[in-house]
């Protein structure tokens, strides 16, 4: 299966590399595509088959008519859930029966499980960072905010601060052997 991509490192080139490692799975990647636009363009023209490495949420958001007429067939879901609208697509994690693959996925999937997150330096006091996650967190429910994403078609489903540290966390924390495993498979991903 021919994926489009958009350049070395990016989810859309890594996803597939990863994917073929730990699953044996044949996706080629043409990567090079200026951005989501053009890949989405050439899966239009038949010059790719897919992509990998999207968000549902920003999916939604580009492709709504995509989704509404059936023009997709999902076929794994990348994270630490399954998403409630893609029904029984598959996880990648639930295919795999090695542990060391599991610690790949999960290693490089780390910011999907946390998404686009807002930080503070190490050593912030932390009744500083209890004030910044109270105020994150009240932003999230306030409803102007919800009525906007509603408006933009997008997902607001936040991430609290101390999953996404317990989150950083286990990724600092993996063995040597899957963080080199990983790094590889991202430089791969730029050849």
């Amino acid at each position: 299966m021919i994926v489009a991509g958009t350049g070395a490192g990016s989810d859309t080139d890594t996803y597939p590399v990863l994917l073929n490692d730990i699953l044996g799975l044949k996706f080629r990647v043409i990567t090079g595509y200026l951005g989501s636009k053009e890949t989405f363009m050439a899966i239009e023209t038949g010059e790719a088959h897919g992509r990998c490495g999207m968000t549902w949420s920003a999916l939604k958001a580009a492709k709504p008519d995509w989704i509404r007429n059936g023009k997709l067939i999902y076929l794994i879901q990348i994270g630490s859930e399954k998403h409630p609208e893609l029904g029984d697509t598959p996880l990648a994690r639930d295919l795999l029966a090695n542990e060391d693959d599991r610690q790949a996925l999960e290693l490089l999937s780390a910011g999907a499980s946390f998404g686009r997150n807002l930080a503070a330096a190490p050593g912030t006091p932390r009744g500083r960072v209890e004030i910044l996650r109270s105020a994150f967190d009240a932003a999230m429910t306030d409803p102007l905010f919800i009525a906007e994403g509603l408006q933009l078609q997008a997902d607001i489903e936040p991430t609290k601060g101390d999953k996404v540290q317990k989150l950083v966390a286990r990724a600092y924390a993996m063995p040597r052997p899957v963080i080199e495993r990983v790094k590889k498979l991202i430089a791969q991903s730029a050849n």
